[in-house]
């Protein structure tokens, strides 16, 4: 309902609550790198179990075995590919390769492909599993996704590094042909598991879109209207019915541009059907989705608890109309999710989770007059457990930073209390169950306001205490424990702070402590102090310098600068061009998007990854490089201040 003193709209809040599931069925475990090391963990939750040292862990199509690599012991030498039983165990050494990208398995699990660095640009790669040899299909490859099998395994689709062209070749090298001739910029290709179509994604206005083509390069179509986050490649489910990706969406417009959120997206194979599976208001929360092996399950990374992003990226799991999230780990950064096949086990039941909205309208109080200032507002909400378990206890809070006052509040079975905002405590609800909750408030300034009751399970504490909140919390996001005020100066304590910037230019010292900074959307000034900080710039460019401890620290968009500081650090530079120093300590950079400039030289090995773009990277003789285009080796140099 629209009024003309103001209006009250509803902004639903989803919060799914994984409930305890039986047995494993139908789909084996998960295995994921974090921090260098496989795990893998069961699609239903518990601990995840250590299979091997390694990174780019994949298993094989029947599930029996697992490809992974190993960083060389040499600071000079490559890596080394090994393929060991589904357990990690009787780890076999079947190939080396100076910078290997994610792998993919023949269908018949005799054959591994992959993009290499060779030092002089990328090659697709195929090496027998058994360890008996390789074969180079092409020498001027694109690091833009991984080769993609033909279903009946006698060809692989791939991204040259011509003009960005798709072309198609036999597993041995030969008959290569391009998919589509004249094409503008074309990537990450997808073989649907009939074989009859691959899909890819296209260039356009910088922005890539989903499409799909038949395998003999006849009748495109493009899937759906989303921009693709991420140039990875869409993933087919194994009916070849629908199609996975991460997809990004503006939500919003600051004064330097454009806010995105990313999320994980289904289209049809027709392109009909498009819709957003995961609903968050995070740039980082729908990364590598990919499909369980009977289709009734999607496993994908993401930072939507809102730490730093990237550098904290987790594995969750969903049904696959996008019911019961669940997240399934809570430690280091993880990345290369691969699903583990069982055939012979009946397919797996979808998850069960309790899944809690809140639906509501304002009305007006009509024993007042319509110009009375005093006049009373009424939100009536209806919370419903739409899932198929019971749920633990609920919060219901208001989220709104208008002008507002509360009179009262009310709960068909349950407590309120009000101030500045209202905040009820509910019992649980059965499945299909519903509670009313009742808000009154005034309104004194003229405008369009928000009223935005969110609901969640009791084991998130709401902050009691909320005299120590700082007065602008940027509502993007609202986790924050300290805000700055618009374009302001904070200096933290030494505490373990989770600060966050707004829409101007700030400049934050985070102290002492185990501290998480997001600078917000201008160009700011970051500097974490003592303690093992992680700090995401955020948008546009900013200056991020980690001081002591080991950091994680996180360009986002924009041309940014890190100095790691003294200390361990890990360095992402994320989008745009970046300058990365790692300062005294054995640091990991990652360049991202972008051409960066990073500068490794401290005298210690450290470890320098490349992304897309063209990367120079100044590194002392110690330092470990992967798939980087231009690399100067200079002796050590003193650490950056």
């Amino acid at each position: 309902m629209r009024l003309k003193r103001a209006t009250g709209f509803l902004a639903a809040a989803m919060l799914v609550v994984a409930a305890p599931a039986a047995a494993a069925q139908g789909n084996g475990r998960l295995a994921y790198e974090a921090g260098g090391s496989i795990y893998a963990i069961s699609p239903d939750g518990g601990s995840p179990s250590l299979l091997h040292n390694g990174i780019l862990p994949a298993f094989s199509p029947d599930g029996t075995r697992i490809v992974f690599a190993q960083t060389p012991s040499e600071p000079s030498g490559p890596l080394t590919v090994w393929v060991a039983g589904a357990d990690g165990t009787n780890a076999q050494q079947i190939g080396t390769s100076p910078g290997p990208r994610k792998f993919s398995w023949s269908p018949d699990g005799t054959r591994i492909a992959f993009v290499s660095d060779d030092g002089s640009g990328f090659s697709i790669v195929v090496l027998k599993a058994d360890g008996s040899g390789s074969t180079t299909v092409s020498y001027d490859a694109s690091a833009a996704g991984p080769p993609s099998w033909s279903p009946d395994g006698t060809e692989l689709a791939f991204t040259t590094t011509n003009d960005a062209d798709i072309a198609v070749a036999k597993a041995d090298g030969s008959g290569r042909r391009l998919l589509i001739q004249d094409s503008p910029r074309d990537v990450a290709p997808s073989w649907s598991p009939d074989g009859s179509q691959i899909a890819f994604l296209r260039e356009a206005n910088g922005a890539f879109r989903l499409y799909s083509i038949q395998a003999d390069g006849i009748h495109l179509h493009q899937l759906g209207q989303t921009t693709v986050f991420v140039p990875a490649p869409p993933a087919w489910s194994p009916d070849g019915s629908r199609l996975l990706f991460g997809g990004s969406e503006t939500v919003g417009y600051t004064r330097y541009g454009p806010y995105y959120r990313s999320d994980v997206y289904t289209v049809a194979a027709d392109g009909a059907g498009e819709r957003r599976l995961t609903d968050s208001s995070s740039p980082y929360a729908g990364f590598a989705p990919s499909w369980s092996p009977d289709g009734r399950r999607i496993a994908f990374v993401s930072s939507r608890e809102r730490t730093v992003p990237v550098a904290n990226l987790q594995l969750y799991v969903m049904n696959a109309d996008g019911t019961c999230e669940t997240k399934l780990t809570s430690s280091s950064s993880v990345s290369t999710p691969s699903w583990q096949a069982l055939p012979t086990v009946p397919a797996a039941d979808p998850l069960r989770c309790a899944a809690l909205s809140i639906t509501g309208s304002v009305d007006v109080e009509r024993d007042h007059p319509a110009l009375d200032d005093s006049r009373v507002y009424i939100y009536h909400g209806v919370v419903a457990n739409n899932g198929n378990v019971s749920s633990d206890p609920l919060h219901v809070v208001t989220t709104d930073e208008s002008p507002l006052s509360y009179v009262s509040a009310s709960a068909s079975n349950g407590a309120c209390t009000i101030g500045a905002r209202a905040s009820c405590t509910l019992p649980g609800l059965p499945p299909g169950g519903t509670a009313e909750i009742e808000l009154r408030f005034n309104v004194f300034v003229s405008g369009t306001f928000e009223i935005e009751p969110e609901v969640e399970a009791m084991g998130q504490t709401p902050d009691g205490d909320t005299s120590d909140n700082a007065d602008d919390v940027y509502r993007q996001f609202p986790f924050c424990e300290i805000s700055t005020q618009l374009g302001s100066t904070l200096r933290a304590g030494d505490d373990d702070d989770l600060i966050c910037g707004t829409l101007g230019r700030d400049t934050i010292f985070a102290g002492g402590g185990r501290d998480r900074v997001y600078g917000g959307m201008a160009h700011d000034v970051i500097q974490g102090g003592a303690g093992t900080d992680e700090i995401d710039g955020g948008g546009n460019t900013d200056l991020i310098y980690g001081d002591g401890g080991a950091d994680k620290l996180y360009g986002d968009v924009g041309d940014d600068f890190l100095i790691g500081g003294v200390g361990n650090d890990i360095l992402w530079g994320g989008g745009g061009g970046d300058n990365l120093r790692g300062g005294p300590g054995a640091d990991r950079f990652l360049a991202g998007y972008g051409n960066d400039l990073i500068d490794s030289r401290d005298g210690l090995t450290e470890h320098v990854y490349c992304g897309d773009g063209n990367d120079r990277v100044e590194a002392d003789f110690r330092d470990i490089v992967h798939a980087c285009e231009k690399v100067i080796r200079r002796p050590q140099t003193a650490a950056p201040r």
